[in-house]
């Protein structure tokens, strides 16, 4: 990438200071840049640290343009040739083994001092699958200059890995090579589109670091798409929330775009009304906010109305948190808010299928969901772990949808009491207390078996 910043002479101070910055990438395609005309965009917010393709946007609107003109050049990009540097290894000592696996452990190469990189480098034809990532051993490379990329690429070759997932730390902005990317795709490619979906949200993070949206990547989220409702309504959601983000608005536009034109009319017709949905949401939410506290309770009985006018208008919609679930109208009188600092609204849908109960959602404004969506997501791969380590710990993961900047939605988990609640019922010391839970969990469950089934000998709850 190159970038291009223009800076000022403060005059009171005499210090250079920066006013904008713009960045292009200099392989766009198969050839070095030359004899071309370029206008560039500047920026007048400071750049950020990793500066990928997706940052480069001439449609942005700037008080200042930049035009290059570059000269002519005959010089085209070649890739280096695959050469095999494996000849005559010795076998390692043992310690050093040891010492490779040791530094595994350390998962990203970014935890890992320089000494230590230059020593997994030194051994890297000895690392495989069994003692080492792939992510690990290619990060640990000195420079990206023609013999280490052929050496990366080698050790790229020759890898087998341990499960498609080892792959996903090689779409890191640590790893800008297009072979390299390529084939971490290739192996996210054989996992089930059930397994895809908990990563769509690093995947869709990971499109930053693409140098173009014709990538492999790009085409692979896409294609899954077209096989699963669930993971093209999912990334709909995850590319509007990541509009919100300044320096790749229009990458992420594109593509969602693209998804929509794939997705077909149908389809498209649903994510329009979804869409309208989450701004009733939003409007309803804001007006509560403003209203005087005895207020609130009569204007969120006055703005649910436009939620039953919606209805009447369209009849059903899927709820963004779950595609699965329909709904076909406002239960107005099981509707509340909270009285917490966000404000957070308890909005009761009534479910379209006849069968099904009414369906309860969150809707928060003031509060960014990214946060609660990760965390989410880690305690459900800790659960999966779990699970196939044979110990279920009845889990219920409840769902969250960042569904733009500030805003989301939070699954109700029915009959769900908090853990605030429980520390009361132990009076005010409660949190400092041993055994808080364990009290809580002898009074609601007065059967030695049933205590036994959520309190397993040996389970320590503080």
């Amino acid at each position: 990438m190159l970038t291009i910043k223009l800076f000022g002479i403060n005059c009171a101070t005499n210090s250079a200071d920066l006013l904008a910055w713009s960045s292009l990438p200099l392989f766009p395609k198969e050839s070095i840049l030359g004899s071309m005309l370029f206008s560039l965009t500047l920026q007048s917010e400071p750049p950020i640290e990793m500066i990928a393709p997706g940052v480069w946007d001439t449609s942005q609107p700037s008080p200042v343009t930049l035009q290059v003109d570059f000269p002519a050049t005959e010089w085209e990009y070649v890739k280096p040739d695959f050469e095999d540097h494996r000849c005559n290894l010795e076998e390692p000592p043992k310690e050093c083994l040891k010492h490779i696996a040791r530094l595994s452990q350390k998962q990203s190469p970014l935890l890992l001092s320089e000494e230590k990189r230059r020593y997994l480098w030194f051994y890297r034809f000895y690392c495989n699958n069994a003692n080492c990532s792939l992510p690990l051993v290619l990060g640990s490379a000195p420079g990206w200059d023609e013999r280490t990329v052929s050496e990366m690429h080698t050790i790229l070759r020759r890898w087998k890995f341990s499960h498609p997932l080892e792959a996903l730390g090689l779409l890191t902005s640590s790893f800008p090579d297009q072979e390299i990317r390529k084939v971490a795709v290739q192996q996210l490619d054989s996992l089930l589109n059930d397994d895809l979906l908990d990563y769509l949200p690093q995947l869709v993070q990971a499109i930053k670091f693409e140098w173009n949206l014709e990538s492999p990547l790009v085409q692979l989220l896409l294609h899954r798409s077209l096989q699963s409702i669930q993971i093209a309504h999912r990334l709909y959601w995850l590319l509007k929330d990541a509009q919100n983000e300044a320096y790749f608005k229009s990458w992420y536009q594109k593509l969602l775009a693209a998804l929509q034109f794939c997705a077909g009319k149908a389809l498209s017709d649903e994510f329009s009304k979804e869409m309208k949905l989450i701004k009733i949401l939003g409007d309803v939410g804001e007006k509560v906010k403003l209203a005087s506290d005895p207020q609130r309770q009569e204007v969120l009985k006055k703005e649910i109305g436009k939620l039953e006018e919606f209805f009447q208008y369209i009849h059903t919609c899927h709820l963004p948190l779950n595609p699965a679930l329909c709904v076909k109208g406002v239960d107005c009188d099981a509707c509340s808010y909270f009285t917490s600092n966000a404000l957070p609204l308890k909005i009761t849908f009534i479910n379209a299928n006849p069968m099904g109960k009414n369906i309860s959602i969150i809707f928060k404004a003031g509060d960014d969901l990214r946060q609660d969506m990760l965390v989410l997501q880690i305690v459900q791969m800790m659960d999966n772990i779990w699970l196939q380590e044979g110990l279920d710990m009845q889990m219920i993961i409840y769902r969250c949808l960042s569904t733009g900047k500030g805003q989301g939605l939070v699954q109700i988990v029915p009959d769900a009491v908090t853990l605030a609640k429980i520390h009361r019922c132990s009076g005010l010391m409660g949190p400092l207390k041993e055994n808080t839970i364990k009290k809580w969990f002898s009074q609601h469950n007065h059967l030695k078996a049933d205590y036994e089934k959520v309190c397993p000998t040996g389970a320590n709850f503080t």
